[in-house]
């Protein structure tokens, strides 16, 4: 989630588990439940990253719950970046994230299989806070670009009233909001900048990225939401 003055966005979920380590505590659960057909389960599996993805989770855990109610299943947020940086640790047994492990990480689960399970899929909006405009406003890849960057600084600035004839926008300051954590979310927004603004994106594509100094920083999705609000 980010925000202009205010915007945010969300994207794809996908659950992530190092396969030596579900497996290891599937058997050691399998093996204390007593049932004498096996199939009754015990046992305590932790989970961190997306925030994104944590109301599906606790709905997921839930419900799981109500059939293996002597499994214990937790998680907790803290963004993509902790969720892979905490299942590399053997901190937790899966974590959830919005973008794939990079090849350049992939040395820290130090061997281990890692094991890409989609749990669910949102779009990436834009999304803002404006006194008198609801709705309705457009803005190209490339003024998004230059809004995030603090290249465009005011809400009437020309490429924006170009792209929104007939909207009286404000002279008021824009405000960035964005993720202070690191956030599979923030890596797929900056990659669409970087594809659908060529050139003039300049900051990168990353799970973190080195934001304007006046911008605001909020953690996880909430935390943006309430810079927003």
């Amino acid at each position: 989630m980010h925000g202009l003055h205010r915007q945010r966005f969300t994207a794809a979920g996908i659950a992530l588990a190092a396969m030596a380590l579900f497996v290891a505590a599937c058997s050691s659960s399998s093996s204390g439940s007593g049932g004498s057909s096996g199939s009754g389960l015990s046992g305590t599996l932790n989970g961190s990253g997306s925030t994104l993805q944590l109301v599906y989770q606790q709905q997921a855990i839930q419900s799981f719950k109500s059939i293996q109610p002597s499994v214990t299943v937790n998680y907790g947020g803290g963004g993509s970046g902790k969720g892979r940086t905490d299942l590399a640790s053997n901190v937790v047994q899966f974590a959830g994230s919005d973008s794939p492990i990079s090849s350049t990480d992939l040395p820290l689960f130090k061997g281990k299989t890692v094991l890409y399970y989609p749990i669910l899929i949102s779009p990436i909006t834009v999304s803002y806070n404006l006194p008198g405009i609801k709705s309705g406003l457009k803005l190209d890849a490339p003024t998004l670009a230059d809004i995030f960057q603090a290249k465009i600084t005011k809400w009437n600035d020309p490429k924006i009233a170009s792209q929104n004839p007939g909207m009286k926008l404000p002279s008021t300051a824009i405000t960035i909001a964005h993720r202070s954590d690191s956030s599979g979310t923030t890596q797929n927004f900056s990659e669409f900048l970087v594809e659908g603004a060529p050139g003039v994106w300049k900051l990168g594509s990353d799970s973190t990225i080195n934001w304007p100094a006046n911008s605001q920083g909020g953690s996880g999705n909430s935390g943006v939401a309430q810079i927003i609000k």
